[in-house]
């Protein structure tokens, strides 16, 4: 019960007595306040909130101290904001499971009560969506509550964005995966940052020594890539010999405050300490097989494997002997992010702007940190994807349990039959980075498609019934586990081929959970783009195994 209002009752029961006697008026009655608080500031006046920032939110007149806490004023992630939410925060306090969904905040009231104060007590996620919402439970000292524009008691909602934070440091190649040691002719290093970033002087990054008369290295070239996160250095060499660093020494590459993002923060200082050999590298790096290519309709990735990691430079064209790019830039293609695995260093490029049926000539060109080089060349065929998209989801039935009936649809709106097996729909990223794959068919022949089907994927326990118009035969089980869908946040969905070739998704944009709506894809020709999709229709409701209403009619405004 609110605080306010028990002190109302209490005070109404002493009046309730003294009435009798004439000799009492409520409160309301001898202030005369019939006018609900307004907000008429929010400080900082910017809706993007630094990561480590407060926020004021300052109202028309003094409020209730007893109704104003982190029960009835919370910052949340904007994601998590639905009906449910605001229903538990209208009606403090808060159940226990809600508990973990908000930030952690201090509250008080301050300036004669007239002005709410939320600090965060931890740092908030950097470039995150929040609301900050006060419950309508909160109200002014006559006991008059929060309003909306209809005058109805009502929450109170700021929407704002966190900016980057300051830059950090998220990987570093300084000391590798198989090497304990850095070699001394080692002439190039690699740093990864978390958010595009600029070097402010030329001292923002060097090489310091805590070995006495050990030599400091001279940087020849500091680069960033396009997309100013990955920053690599370039040493010069040493005229005198092979090491560029003193033999057996201790070194640390120093990373300074001369590091600065878009919005002029700069980064902690960070120091990389490592420990030099006794003798210079003088083996070259190998390439450890073919690079593995999966080619689609208008690019390829390449996965390089290679000794030890590499700069791997891309050169292709539709001509054997003239291998410029087919005129697209840049040209080569190169890819810097070395991944250690299946006992090699894996580095994937991707070849974008290609043309479908078309056979590509290509070289790679591999370099090491200590400037040994190797190549390879070899084919590769770009193919048309089949035309299979989802179609839709269905991740919080009403009219049944969800394993009961939930599905994904899949449509098949080409002009080919396809065998689905080895497809797979994986949630959240998949199984290889801790979400769910789903294995449409193990064996050839088990599920074929024909065009113009649409296909419910779902759990072994769905229950065709809780849908009126669906085709029973077009309902298949996944085999294995069910991929369970979550309509408490968003989900990406995606849909691949059996031979690993991106087929069709849903980006997760908004979360699927408004009770017995499905998301529907409007066009399943169209690109797998946020405005490609909305909730089902109010009118026509889901539509397993049959076209959908918002294709047909269109989104509900």
């Amino acid at each position: 019960m609110s605080h306010f209002l028990n002190h109302r009752r209490v005070t109404g029961a002493i009046c309730l007595v003294l009435a009798l006697a004439g000799g009492c008026w409520s409160e309301l009655e001898a202030e005369g306040d019939y006018d609900p608080p307004r907000v008429i500031e929010i400080l900082p006046a910017s809706p993007v909130l630094a990561i480590d920032g407060a926020l004021e939110v300052r109202f028309s007149e003094s409020l209730f101290a007893e109704n104003v806490n982190s029960d009835s004023v919370v910052i949340v992630e904007r994601a998590l904001v639905n009906e449910t939410f605001i229903s538990d925060l209208d009606n403090p306090p808060l159940i226990d499971s809600r508990q973990d969904d908000v930030v952690p905040v201090q509250v008080s009231l301050t300036q004669g009560n007239t002005t709410i104060s939320v600090s965060p007590l931890i740092q908030l996620t950097p470039s995150m969506n929040y609301a900050l919402l006060i419950s309508s439970d909160v109200r002014d000292e006559a006991g008059n509550p929060l309003v909306g524009a209809d005058g109805l008691r009502a929450h109170f909602r700021y929407d704002f964005s966190t900016d980057t934070g300051a830059p950090t440091m998220v990987s570093n190649d300084v000391n590798q995966e198989g090497f304990t040691l850095v070699a001394p002719n080692r002439k190039r290093f690699q740093v990864q940052f978390d958010q595009p970033v600029v070097l402010s002087d030329l001292g923002a990054v060097a090489f310091e020594t805590t070995t006495s008369n050990a030599k400091i290295p001279s940087i020849e070239s500091l680069r960033m890539d396009a997309t100013q996160t990955h920053l690599t250095l370039l040493l010069a060499p040493d005229a005198q010999g092979c090491d560029i660093f003193s033999f057996g020494s201790q070194y640390q590459l120093v990373l300074t405050t001369g590091i600065v993002n878009e919005a002029g923060l700069s980064m902690e200082s960070e120091r990389i300490d490592f420990e030099t050999g006794t003798a210079c590298e003088r083996n070259g790096v190998m390439l450890l097989k073919e690079p593995e290519v999966l080619a689609e309709e208008s690019n390829a990735e390449l996965l390089i494997s290679a000794s030890r990691p590499v700069v791997a430079s891309v050169y292709y064209g539709d001509d054997a002997s003239n291998l410029a790019c087919v005129g697209n830039t840049p040209c080569p293609v190169q890819g810097t992010n070395n991944v250690f695995a299946d006992n090699a260093y894996q580095v994937v490029v991707q070849i974008e702007n290609l043309l479908v049926w078309t056979n590509y000539s290509y070289r790679v060109v591999v370099e090491d940190d200590f400037g040994f080089v190797a190549q390879v060349s070899g084919t590769f065929l770009t193919e048309a994807l089949p035309k299979i998209a989802i179609n839709e989801v269905m991740a919080n039935p009403s009219t049944s349990s969800e394993s009961n009936g939930e599905y994904i649809e899949i449509y098949n709106h080409g002009v080919e039959t396809y065998d689905l097996a080895g497809y797979e729909i994986r949630l959240d990223g998949g199984a290889d980075e801790g979400g769910k794959t789903c294995v449409l068919a193990e064996n050839a022949s088990e599920w074929i498609m024909q065009p113009g089907d649409y296909w419910v994927l779902t759990p072994s326990s769905f229950d065709a019934s809780n849908y009126s118009g669906i085709d029973a035969n077009k309902v298949v089980s996944v085999t294995g586990a069910w991929c369970t869908l979550v309509n408490s946040r968003s989900q990406p969905v995606v849909l691949f081929d059996n031979r690993g070739r991106k087929l069709s998704s849903f980006g997760g944009w908004f979360v699927a959970s408004e009770d017995g709506r499905s998301v529907e894809r409007i066009s399943a020709a169209a690109a797998d783009l946020e405005d490609n999709f909305c909730f089902s229709r109010l009118d026509t409701g889901p539509s397993p195994t049959q076209e959908n209403g918002v294709s047909s009619i269109g989104c509900d405004e």
